[in-house]
């Protein structure tokens, strides 16, 4: 099952207590309250948008694949694209 896919993304993310999702930006959104915290675009090649901390930002954005998120202006959110050198875990 993989994050990437929709079927998956709302499998994994519906684990976690008081998740729920929507579609709104052309992407398939993870909540928790009103608070977003993770999109998977719908458009391909598929990419993870996610929340991560300031002092993980600069780790996360020097692997490749994954860089600071498009339309997202604080420098804590990031994109994963499918295939980048990081796994699922």
């Amino acid at each position: 099952m993989s994050l990437f896919a929709r079927d998956g993304f709302d499998a994994i993310l519906a684990k976690m207590a008081g998740v729920s999702f929507v579609d709104q930006w052309e992407a398939r959104v993870a909540k928790v309250g009103d608070k977003v915290f993770c999109l998977l675009s719908d458009a391909a090649p598929h990419r993870l948008t996610l929340k991560s901390g300031e002092s993980s930002f600069d780790i996360l954005t020097s692997i490749e694949g994954v860089e600071q998120a498009p339309y997202f202006a604080k420098r804590q959110w990031v994109s994963v694209t499918d295939g980048a050198s990081i796994g699922e875990d």
